[in-house]
């Protein structure tokens, strides 16, 4: 009994250790030849791992190890070692493809290896194996990327991890990433088992806008064509000053987005300046004043309001009683003698009575502004 088992380590660390000598002696003696107690344990398996093609062609050709587990579970450990020749053998010999894990694909190193497992079936999708070893930035994982980016499956699974590091606010990985060549632009699901507030089928870009810290924007260079409203909304979604004076930069004129030649964002910014009087508290206040500052910059840039009537009275109807007499003073400069919006149409939004009494003595430059220029559309 003992004999037997010892026979079966010598033969084990034979087929570990590659000595092909040895094993062509042991066959020729006649001696029995295990085929280990469990998959793991076989002897192909043990060559398989350590790519030694010409033991396993022997064990092969001698019945050992036909088995279907035992030839799934050498194929599996050769994809794991990235043996190329020993996975194509394996593989003529009636191994399954699908005994190769996803991660091994990603991990062996042998990029030839890979191509050929993934042209022969490996799964990389079941789990997405690359974008966790990416969101860890393992060597491994950021080499396959650069070396297969241009097949699909590789490019949205290099853009869910950059959409977790970007909500992690991890800078460096972000940058990585990028550096690699990860596209911020393709719209992908967030990564299951991973709940943080982003679940939307979205790009990097939108993240970072909405979420991630301005000096990641910053390196995912973002092209006049990437600025749309919704891309400027979500920068306004916390107020984000210097980000959106980037993306309005950027963009150019595309920020005046409105049909009309107006401004969204800036919509958005007036609409907010009503924010701490209507529903005080800290918060509030910063939020309102956050909004004037935006609002200021917009103009200098710029960006123009040019709701349509429907608008100017909902907002008017919103800001009313809302907004202090000062801030409405300074936006009606704002708006009229820096040219934030059409004059006349700035001048309708401010001479109502309840905005009147509002503004008290101010509003005789503005109604004095009416008079120098009495054409009016409005």
């Amino acid at each position: 009994m003992n004999h037997a088992k010892n026979d079966e380590k010598a033969f084990c660390r034979f087929c570990q250790e590659g000595m092909l000598f040895e094993i062509q002696e042991w066959i020729r003696a006649g001696k029995l030849v295990p085929t280990g107690r469990t998959a793991r344990e076989a002897p192909l398996v043990l060559a398989a791992g350590k790519g030694f093609h010409s033991l396993i062609v022997i064990l092969l050709d001698q019945g050992l190890g036909l088995e279907q587990d035992r030839l799934d579970a050498a194929l599996a450990a050769a994809a794991k070692g990235g043996h190329l020749e020993v996975c194509r053998l394996l593989l003529e010999r009636g191994a399954a493809i699908g005994a190769v894990q996803a991660t091994d694909v990603v991990r062996c190193g042998n990029f030839e290896a890979a191509a050929f497992l993934m042209a022969a079936g490996a799964d990389i999708v079941n789990d997405y194996p690359l974008a966790r070893d990416l969101m860890e930035e393992r060597a491994e994982a950021l080499a396959f990327f650069r070396r297969f980016r241009r097949l699909k499956e590789v490019r949205r699974q290099g853009a869910m991890a950059l959409r977790h590091v970007v909500n992690e606010e991890d800078e460096g990985a972000a940058t990585r990433l990028i550096k690699v060549g990860v596209d911020p632009r393709i719209e992908v699901p967030y990564l299951p088992q991973y709940f943080l507030d982003n679940y939307r089928v979205c790009s990097a870009l939108v993240d970072v806008v909405h979420k991630g810290t301005f000096r990641m924007l910053m390196r995912m260079r973002v092209r006049k064509k990437d600025v749309t409203s919704d891309l400027l909304n979500d920068a306004f979604l916390n107020i984000d000053r210097a980000k959106i004076v980037y993306l309005v930069r950027v963009a150019g004129g595309r920020a005046n987005d409105v049909p009309g030649g107006g401004s969204a964002l800036m919509h958005q910014c007036i609409w907010h300046l009503a924010d701490w009087g209507r529903f005080k508290g800290l918060h509030y206040r910063e939020q309102s004043d956050a909004a004037w500052e935006v609002a200021q910059e917009l103009v200098r840039m710029g960006v123009r309001w040019e709701p349509n009537l429907s608008e100017l009275r909902h907002v008017r109807y919103y800001m009313t009683g809302f907004v202090d007499s000062k801030r409405l003073a300074d936006l009606a400069r704002l708006l009229i003698v820096e040219g934030g919006a059409d004059r006349d149409l700035a001048i309708k939004f401010f001479d109502t009575p309840k905005m009147r009494e509002q503004l008290g003595d101010d509003m005789q430059w503005i109604r004095a502004m009416r008079v120098r220029h009495p054409a009016s559309r409005y």
